[in-house]
């Protein structure tokens, strides 16, 4: 998937022609230098950068020095615009319903600062919650009188489908349960 010569290659389709589709996790680890250090599981906050990323962050920071950043952005602004395509494509939307922010926590938070909740609004969520995904309803909850209600859990720690289908009516608004949190091994049913 090396593209630094032709930046009109596609990355998705480079990349599918390279792997069959597949994921080679030998090449890939190969290609991870870190992973020859650690094993590293904190992926959805920071994952192990592959050497052909530090490369090309190293690349376009050098460049932003030598011309400054808005001109390095400018420069870099097709490229740019064939990551949103390729992400558009892969997850069957338009490169305008992408955004791209510096982590899980923000983008959560963008999309559910955009919901216009009133009064009496319900908020469903469970147990197992982000406590930054609670802590924003916390304060929607104080800001609006909306009402946040935990689905009880079933016998087997996880979410109860059925008290959950009860507890959806007219005034529920959001129903936000992470699948799989970050600590203790639960796995929602999705």
């Amino acid at each position: 998937m090396t593209i630094t010569g032709d930046h009109g290659a596609d990355p998705a389709k480079v990349f599918a022609q390279e792997t069959n589709g597949e994921i080679d996790v030998v090449r890939a680890r190969r290609e991870t230098p870190g992973c020859a250090n650690v094993l590293h599981f904190n992926n959805a906050g920071a994952a192990l950068m592959p050497e052909r990323v530090v490369e090309a962050v190293i690349r376009h920071l050098e460049l932003e020095e030598t011309i400054g950043g808005y001109e390095a952005a400018e420069r870099a602004e097709d490229a740019i615009n064939r990551v949103y395509e390729a992400i558009a494509q892969l997850i069957n939307c338009q490169p305008q319903d992408v955004a791209i922010v510096e982590n899980a926590t923000r983008a959560w938070d963008m999309a559910f600062y955009g919901f216009d909740f009133q009064a009496s609004d319900r908020i469903l969520t469970a147990k197992a919650e982000y406590a930054s995904n609670y802590l924003a309803y916390l304060q929607i909850a104080q800001r609006t009188g909306a009402v946040i209600d935990v689905v009880p859990y079933d016998e087997s720690g996880q979410i109860s489908v059925p008290r959950m289908a009860e507890m959806i009516d007219e005034k529920v608004k959001l129903i936000a349960i992470t699948h799989v949190p970050t600590n203790g091994g639960l796995v929602n049913p999705a």
